[in-house]
């Protein structure tokens, strides 16, 4: 999906531990603290232990990418998994997300504060139509393709 040219990449761990940041740090990807935890969607009623992740960034001499490792189960690592997926089936809605994350990046690109305030309720939207579709589907982060 087009918007900033950034590759966000989700890797799964079975704990959020120094081990893996220095592993990651080793491999020259910025770790970035101030970003422990993921947007909370409005209603969520999990707790915070379920939103938090570990973010890098990667490689200054790489194409830009965002490294978001989140422990599987967790509410954080179901919502990147199911947005996704109900991106994916429903082409619509992915148009629609795409849209908005270009005029965000075009109006926004330099003021994350901006861009969030608007991107987090509309993912929140989405979010809610993304559960109801997992419901009616009986998807699952296990039915859910690893790419």
């Amino acid at each position: 999906m087009g918007a900033k040219d950034i590759i966000d990449i989700q890797i799964g761990v079975d704990e959020l531990s120094a081990d893996v940041v220095s592993k990651l740090v080793a491999a020259e990807y910025e770790f970035v603290p101030k970003h422990s935890s993921d947007h909370v969607p409005q209603g969520d009623a999990s707790t915070a232990e379920g939103w938090r992740k570990l973010y890098f960034r990667g490689p200054a001499r790489s194409r830009p990418c965002h490294i978001h490792v989140r422990v599987p189960g967790n509410a954080n690592h179901r919502y990147a998994l199911l947005f996704r997926d109900y991106l994916r089936a429903h082409d619509d809605a992915r148009l629609t997300v795409e849209l908005i994350k270009r005029e965000l990046a075009r109006l926004h690109g330099d003021d994350a504060d901006a861009y969030y305030a608007v991107k987090d309720p509309v993912y929140d939207l989405v979010w809610q139509a993304a559960n109801r579709w997992s419901a009616s589907t009986c998807w699952s982060e296990a039915s859910s393709p690893a790419a």
